[in-house]
Protein backbone atom coordinates (compact mmCIF):
# COMPACT_ATOMS: atom_id res chain seq x y z
CA UNK A 1 0.00 0.00 0.00
CA UNK A 2 2.81 2.61 0.89
CA UNK A 3 4.49 1.38 -1.47
CA UNK A 4 1.92 1.61 -4.26
CA UNK A 5 1.47 5.74 -3.14
CA UNK A 6 5.33 5.69 -3.66
CA UNK A 7 5.68 4.58 -6.46
CA UNK A 8 3.45 6.67 -7.78
CA UNK A 9 4.51 9.57 -6.50
CA UNK A 10 7.67 8.57 -8.52
CA UNK A 11 5.65 8.04 -12.23
CA UNK A 12 3.80 11.33 -11.26
CA UNK A 13 7.76 13.25 -11.47
CA UNK A 14 8.40 11.28 -14.56
CA UNK A 15 6.04 9.20 -15.90
CA UNK A 16 6.59 5.13 -15.73
CA UNK A 17 9.22 4.92 -18.72
CA UNK A 18 10.96 1.96 -20.78
CA UNK A 19 11.09 -1.81 -19.59
CA UNK A 20 11.15 -3.22 -15.92
CA UNK A 21 15.12 -2.48 -15.75
CA UNK A 22 14.88 1.16 -16.21
CA UNK A 23 12.11 1.60 -13.55
CA UNK A 24 14.42 -0.26 -11.15
CA UNK A 25 15.12 2.95 -9.35
CA UNK A 26 11.94 3.43 -8.46
CA UNK A 27 11.65 0.06 -7.76
CA UNK A 28 14.58 0.59 -5.12
CA UNK A 29 12.78 2.74 -3.72
CA UNK A 30 9.88 1.96 -3.11
CA UNK A 31 11.16 -1.86 -1.59
CA UNK A 32 13.30 1.44 0.69
CA UNK A 33 9.47 2.67 2.24
CA UNK A 34 8.33 -0.39 2.94
CA UNK A 35 10.42 -1.69 5.40
CA UNK A 36 10.52 1.58 6.38
CA UNK A 37 6.98 1.11 7.22
CA UNK A 38 7.55 -2.17 8.42
CA UNK A 39 10.11 -0.61 11.09
CA UNK A 40 8.43 2.46 12.38
CA UNK A 41 5.13 0.05 12.72
CA UNK A 42 3.26 2.03 10.46
CA UNK A 43 1.09 -0.72 8.35
CA UNK A 44 -1.66 -2.14 10.11
CA UNK A 45 -1.84 -5.41 11.72
CA UNK A 46 -3.26 -8.34 9.66
CA UNK A 47 -6.12 -8.90 12.44
CA UNK A 48 -7.01 -4.74 12.21
CA UNK A 49 -9.22 -5.57 9.75
CA UNK A 50 -9.98 -3.12 6.58
CA UNK A 51 -11.19 -0.01 7.95
CA UNK A 52 -7.70 0.29 9.21
CA UNK A 53 -5.80 -0.60 6.19
CA UNK A 54 -8.26 1.92 4.73
CA UNK A 55 -7.35 4.56 6.90
CA UNK A 56 -3.84 4.15 6.27
CA UNK A 57 -4.55 3.92 2.41
CA UNK A 58 -6.34 7.64 2.62
CA UNK A 59 -3.27 8.69 4.59
CA UNK A 60 -0.71 7.99 2.17
CA UNK A 61 -2.61 8.18 -0.77
CA UNK A 62 -5.57 10.54 -0.96
CA UNK A 63 -5.33 10.83 -4.86
CA UNK A 64 -5.63 7.06 -5.05
CA UNK A 65 -8.18 5.54 -8.09
CA UNK A 66 -9.74 2.46 -6.70
CA UNK A 67 -10.96 -0.07 -9.30
CA UNK A 68 -14.10 1.42 -9.75
CA UNK A 69 -12.49 4.78 -11.03
CA UNK A 70 -10.14 3.32 -13.20
CA UNK A 71 -13.00 1.51 -14.54
CA UNK A 72 -13.98 4.64 -15.74
CA UNK A 73 -11.12 6.11 -16.81
CA UNK A 74 -10.92 3.32 -19.09
CA UNK A 75 -14.52 4.10 -20.37
CA UNK A 76 -13.87 7.43 -20.76
CA UNK A 77 -10.95 7.02 -22.85
CA UNK A 78 -13.12 4.16 -25.14
CA UNK A 79 -15.38 6.74 -25.70
CA UNK A 80 -12.95 9.50 -26.95
CA UNK A 81 -11.38 6.95 -29.15
CA UNK A 82 -14.75 6.09 -30.75
CA UNK A 83 -15.65 9.34 -31.37
CA UNK A 84 -12.45 9.65 -33.05
CA UNK A 85 -12.74 5.99 -35.17
CA UNK A 86 -9.59 4.77 -32.71
CA UNK A 87 -10.04 1.95 -30.11
CA UNK A 88 -9.23 4.52 -27.61
CA UNK A 89 -7.58 8.12 -26.60
CA UNK A 90 -5.22 7.50 -23.70
CA UNK A 91 -5.80 10.37 -21.19
CA UNK A 92 -2.33 11.63 -20.14
CA UNK A 93 -3.07 14.71 -17.52
CA UNK A 94 -3.17 13.80 -14.03
CA UNK A 95 -6.12 16.21 -13.96
CA UNK A 96 -7.88 14.41 -16.64
CA UNK A 97 -7.50 11.09 -15.14
CA UNK A 98 -8.58 12.17 -11.75
CA UNK A 99 -11.35 14.05 -13.51
CA UNK A 100 -12.74 10.53 -15.36
CA UNK A 101 -12.01 8.09 -12.36
CA UNK A 102 -14.20 10.15 -10.52
CA UNK A 103 -16.82 11.64 -12.81
CA UNK A 104 -20.14 9.90 -12.55
CA UNK A 105 -20.07 5.76 -14.38
CA UNK A 106 -22.69 6.99 -17.20
CA UNK A 107 -20.35 10.55 -17.85
CA UNK A 108 -17.13 10.07 -17.53
CA UNK A 109 -15.83 12.21 -19.66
Amino acid sequence: MSATAMWNRRTRKRGPRGVIGTNKQCANETVRCLFDDVRERALPRRDAGDEAFAALLAQKAPMRVDHAGWRRIDACERRLGLAAGRPRIKLVEMHALLAAAAAPAARAA
